[in-house]
């Protein structure tokens, strides 16, 4: 399995997405953690979110710490706030660093949005401390 994520990567290299996102998938398909976070991050470059979050979900449930806080941050993107901070909380539980900065800032920008005396009918869903 990891000689179809090394085949998808040199595609990619070569700007043959579709291509590498064939190899990704097998590698996927087949139980490997790196093909299912490596088709996720293809899938969200192209521009397919949705399908992407599915393949990190199933990278973190392989194992790939990465997995969860990669769907994290894609639902941040789409301010998912409450779905993203469960995410980017697995991830953390994990040990991901950059998760932990992630959840750093989604509480400080829920501070922000939500002051005293203002209307924010967008601000994010309440953060736990």
């Amino acid at each position: 399995l990891a000689g179809l994520n090394g085949i998808g990567l040199v595609f990619e290299g070569r700007g043959s997405l579709e291509t590498a996102a064939r190899f990704y998938r097998q590698a996927a398909e087949g139980g490997d953690p790196t093909g299912a976070h490596n088709l996720g991050i293809n899938l969200e470059n192209r521009g397919s979110s949705q399908e992407a979050r599915k393949w990190f979900a199933r990278a973190h449930e392989l194992g790939d710490h990465d997995g969860a806080f990669l769907l994290g941050e894609s639902l941040l993107g789409e301010k998912r706030y409450s779905e993203a901070e469960e995410w980017l909380r697995k991830a953390q539980d994990m040990g991901h660093h950059q998760a932990e900065r992630a959840l750093a800032d989604l509480k400080a920008a829920r501070t922000a949005a939500i002051r005293p005396g203002t209307s924010a009918p967008d601000a994010p869903d309440n953060v736990k401390a």
